[in-house]
């Protein structure tokens, strides 16, 4: 998944979100409509504000995508997969808020482009 990261968060210069999404798609081979790609567009930059980061947003996405097949309440396991991500990104990082992650993680030309790849590796223990 790591080496995917680029073709979208560079080559495509799409947000964190948005390219969490698409590896994770690309990589689980799911079918995810263009929908879905917009929905979770405004995640990016931490919901615009700087708070919950659009990478682990974007990858919980993924993770809904894949397993979610009538609701979130009727999808045996969801919250403790969902939850132990959010424990893993975070205990990885050190947070799961946009601001002091693009702090020590942005450059300039490549935005957040190494933690987007660690976060595809994180992701990547999730596969099915």
């Amino acid at each position: 998944m790591k080496e995917m990261v680029k073709k979208y968060a560079i080559d495509e210069n799409l947000n964190c979100a948005e390219t969490m999404l698409h590896v994770a798609a690309e990589a689980w081979g799911l079918e995810v409509p263009a929908a879905a790609y917009h929905a979770v567009g405004p995640y990016g930059g931490g919901c615009g504000c700087g708070e919950t980061c659009g990478a682990l947003l974007g990858s919980l996405a993924a993770i809904g995508v894949r397993d979610i097949t009538t609701d979130a309440h009727q999808t045996e396991g969801l919250r403790d997969t969902a939850g132990q991500f959010v424990k893993d990104f975070a205990e990885h990082f050190g947070s799961i808020q946009c601001t002091p992650l693009k702090e020590k993680y942005a450059q300039p030309e490549i935005r957040c482009l190494h933690l987007l790849e660690q976060t595809a590796e994180l992701l990547d223990g999730y596969s099915k």
